[in-house]
């Protein structure tokens, strides 16, 4: 297994939008995020994306997204949430759509109830999966997603159904568990990561709760969460990587200053939500100050095109974004070339020193 399928510099996979950026400012989108639906079957205390309405995209529609997102250039496509991709009736359909035109996939779910349909598109259609556990146990699992101890052995058996498919179809995916850490579910996660690697899934990624307080500061839940994350760690091995963000982790023991005054990111990736709105991010979407228009009114590529997408990429107000965010090290490394801290470098020399891995497009 590659063990840098978790590396920072993913942005570098795509030298073409990187140097279309740095000539005009601006480049389409390799990677589209699809929230299929707002429903959810898991009811999670602390989820920050909880909707209260039950809007779906309809089958149909996020097959014409998908097609013209490809014909301005998108590579890969997410789907997750909003509420969980598993709710969308089609999702297998739309999985397999998606894989027909050459596009890679991704899916983020709970994993509470998978049909073998899904199971299967997932295992044979998508670069990479994850499924959100945060947990090693019935317990904690019942107050981390506010569902019965029993959702719990559900989930399990799914992640065992999705490795088994992943044998059987001889797949190159990359099935990995998220693990959200908090001062409950730490004491925990060392139990879960050897659960999972027992069980033969390819990875397991810690990250902490977003916090949008950059002052905040615990000195006592930083050390306990690095002790642990470092114990997990040690069982790494050529079959199995323990992977964490190291700048939000680090964002716990106290938020640094940014190196970045503007988002760049929202140039190459975007996200769609159920009722075809289309946003900079996950963080921001639902913000209509920040929402670039409807594409079930208008074609992705007029979308793209628009004034009112270039106005909101020029108008994100980095205090509505948590600190650091998911796109942190992008950022910081395009603020770097536009600023001219890089001119030295060709863009040959940038990608070799942070020796990126082609493995797939998607951010992760």
């Amino acid at each position: 297994m590659n063990n840098q399928v978790f590396n920072s510099y993913k942005l570098l996979n795509h030298p073409d939008r990187l140097i279309e950026w740095i000539d005009t400012g601006s480049t389409y989108p390799f990677l589209v995020n699809i929230n299929l639906t707002n429903v959810c079957n898991n009811r999670c205390p602390k989820c920050s994306s909880r909707k209260k309405d039950t809007t779906t995209m309809d089958t149909e529609t996020a097959k014409r997204i998908i097609l013209q997102a490809k014909q301005i250039g998108a590579r890969s496509f997410g789907f997750g949430g909003g509420g969980d991709p598993s709710c969308h009736p089609e999702l297998a359909s739309i999985l397999r759509y998606t894989k027909s035109l050459g596009l890679e996939s991704s899916v983020s779910t709970n994993g509470y109830k998978l049909s073998d349909d899904v199971i299967e598109a997932i295992a044979s259609s998508c670069t990479w999966a994850r499924i959100s556990l945060d947990a090693a146990n019935p317990e904690m699992y019942s107050k981390i997603h506010g569902m019965p101890g029993s959702a719990f052995h559900f989930v399990i058996r799914n992640i065992q159904k999705i490795v088994s498919a992943k044998r059987e179809n001889k797949s190159d995916i990359v099935f990995g568990i998220t693990y959200l850490i908090d001062a409950h579910t730490i004491k925990g996660a060392y139990s879960a990561a050897k659960l999972v690697k027992e069980i033969g899934v390819d990875n397991i990624r810690f990250r902490p709760f977003f916090n949008w307080d950059s002052g905040s500061k615990n000195n006592s839940l930083y050390h306990d969460i690095t002790r642990e994350l470092k114990h997990c760690s040690e069982l790494s091995d050529q079959e199995f990587l323990v992977s964490y963000p190291k700048d939000r982790i680090d964002s716990l023991g106290g938020a640094k200053e940014r190196r970045f005054l503007e988002c760049h990111t929202c140039h190459f990736a975007t996200i769609v939500t159920p009722d075809c709105k289309v946003y900079p991010c996950c963080m921001l979407e639902d913000d209509e100050k920040y929402c670039y228009g409807d594409v079930s009114k208008i074609s992705f590529k007029e979308l793209w095109d628009s004034s009112r997408r270039k106005r909101v990429c020029k108008s994100i107000d980095l205090h509505d974004c948590p600190n650091p965010c998911m796109m942190e090290i992008h950022n910081e490394l395009l603020a770097a070339i536009k600023s001219g801290e890089l001119k030295n470098f060709s863009l040959k020399d940038i990608i070799k020193a942070m020796n990126a891995p082609i493995q797939h497009s998607n951010w992760i």
